[in-house]
């Protein structure tokens, strides 16, 4: 028999799936197909069942509307005495915010309170002792053995830093911006839905209050700056221009400085969803049944082409020429 007529073999060119022929190779090697399809379906149950339960939390915020927006005439200024004045407004200090709340400097400010960062790295902190301590691992010295074998770098254990934090952050945070609305919706999802919605509210107020900083260094130092520059200018309308500046640059300081949110308005304290989100059970499910069938076809095709049936069936190994008759693909 030469090697186009077994399944599988010579050029696909040309070739299509013939239904109804992998139907009768099912129906024929249904002990194989079940199996395989029952496997992929079982262990998906189990995965199911293990898997830790995630919750979502969710914190929405939206750009504070200032009364002002400080630097109006700023572009103009810059052109006259060669100042970079370009204010950002209330779009770009929200925007500093959203990034700021996954920001190595917002990972440094958690960072100052080691027992609450604890409760991020569970397993590598003592609340008793309020110390780090290095995880406990049964396949740590076989991943090491295999990276050392394999020449890839072997990165020793250390307390979480700056990096680890932001590296926390910026992997589970979910900043979902919707162009049709002023609301971001900012998420995070985990099995201890109480630690991400404490984590949240100090994200919230860190960001906030790095922002307010910057505006206010910001501010300061361009009121030192205009205020130099007016012991120097003799040109009148320079001088007016310098004085309107000056007086947007005290507006904007002085925003800076109130005692209210400054660059994001949040609407509520952030909420957990009711249900686990978390492993999503109806779609891993559909999943695995599509999976298990695909894996079932193969599974009865290499039962076919290499006789695997008989350890199934118990019964003596068929002889090549029944091949002869495969009509599933043409």
């Amino acid at each position: 028999m030469s090697d186009s007529e077994i399944p599988g073999s010579g050029s696909a060119a040309g070739r299509e799936i013939d239904v109804l022929a992998l139907v009768r190779l099912v129906r024929r090697h249904w002990q194989a197909f079940l199996a395989a399809w029952g496997a992929i379906v079982v262990l998906m149950v189990v995965y199911l069942h293990v898997a830790p339960r995630q919750y979502t939390v969710t914190l929405e915020v939206a750009p504070v509307v200032q009364g002002t927006r400080a630097g109006g005439n700023l572009g103009a200024l810059g052109s006259l005495v060669g100042l970079n004045l370009s204010g950002g407004g209330e779009s770009q200090a929200f925007r500093m915010y959203l990034e700021s709340i996954h920001s190595r400097s917002a990972a440094a400010e958690l960072l100052k309170d080691q027992q609450f960062v604890g409760r991020l790295f569970p397993l590598e902190w003592s609340s008793t002792d309020r110390t780090w301590h290095q995880p406990s691992s049964l396949t740590a010295p076989v991943t090491h053995a295999i990276k050392a074998l394999l020449g890839i770098p072997v990165t020793p254990w250390s307390p979480p830093s700056v990096e680890r934090v932001f590296e926390y952050l910026d992997m589970n945070i979910k900043v979902i911006e919707d162009p049709k609305s002023p609301i971001v919706t900012i998420q995070m999802e985990d099995e201890r839905p109480e630690v991400v919605a404490e984590l949240l509210n100090r994200l919230d107020q860190i960001a906030d209050q790095l922002v307010r900083q910057r505006a206010l260094a910001r501010a300061n130092g361009y009121i030192e700056d205009i205020t130099n520059r007016l012991k120097t200018v003799s040109v009148s309308e320079y001088r007016q221009a310098l004085i309107d500046n000056l007086n947007d640059q005290e507006k904007a300081r002085m925003a800076a400085s109130a005692r209210v949110r400054f660059a994001a308005d949040r609407f509520s304290a952030p909420s957990v969803s009711s249900a686990p989100t978390s492993p999503r059970a109806g779609i891993l499910l559909v999943i695995a049944v599509v999976v298990g069938a695909v894996v079932g076809v193969l599974a009865a095709f290499f039962a076919e082409r290499y006789d695997f049936a008989f350890v199934l069936r118990r019964k003596p190994r068929l002889e090549v020429d029944a091949l002869q008759d495969h009509d599933w693909v043409r």
